[in-house]
C-alpha cells in the first residue's frame, strides 16, 4: 500500500502502540489478515520504517500500559535518524493509569495528556 501521491506529514503521535512488530513476541493473529500477514507486519512496523525523512513524533505511554516498554524501541532508531521526538510518561504510584488513558476525556489525566500532544502538533502547523 502506497501512500497518496504529495502527502507529507508534518508530525505524528505514536499513543499507547506497539512499535515494533517484527521482533514483537506478539503474533498479531487476531489482528492481521490471513493472507499477507507477513507484509502487513512489515507495514505496521514502525520502528522498522523510520529514516531521516520520519516526520518529528510524539509518543506517549502510562505507567500501568502493558505496552509501557514499547516506545523504548523507537529512541535509538529515532535519533540515528534525527528525527525530534517527545516522549511522556503518564501517571505515577498514586495515580495508575492504564492502557489508552487519554481517550477516558473525563479524567484529569486525558485532558493533560491530550494538551500536550495538542501543543506538539501545533508546533509544526
Amino acid at each position: 500500500m502506497k501512500a497518496p501521491a504529495g502527502l507529507r506529514l508534518r508530525a505524528v503521535g505514536f499513543n499507547c502502540g506497539v512499535y515494533d512488530t517484527q521482533n514483537s513476541k506478539n503474533d498479531f493473529k487476531d489482528m492481521l489478515p490471513v493472507e499477507g500477514a507477513d507484509e502487513a507486519r512489515r507495514l505496521l512496523d514502525i520502528r522498522g520504517n523510520i529514516t531521516s525523512d520520519h516526520p518529528p513524533c510524539f509518543i506517549m505511554t502510562s505507567n500501568m500500559d502493558f505496552l509501557v516498554n514499547e516506545p523504548k524501541f523507537l529512541f535509538d532508531v529515532l535519533e540515528k535518524n534525527n528525527v525530534p521526538y517527545e516522549y511522556k510518561l503518564y501517571g505515577n504510584s498514586k495515580n495508575k493509569l492504564g492502557h489508552v488513558f487519554h481517550c477516558d476525556i473525563k479524567t484529569e489525566s486525558a485532558r493533560t495528556a491530550n494538551l500536550d500532544e495538542l501543543a506538539f502538533f501545533r508546533r509544526y502547523i
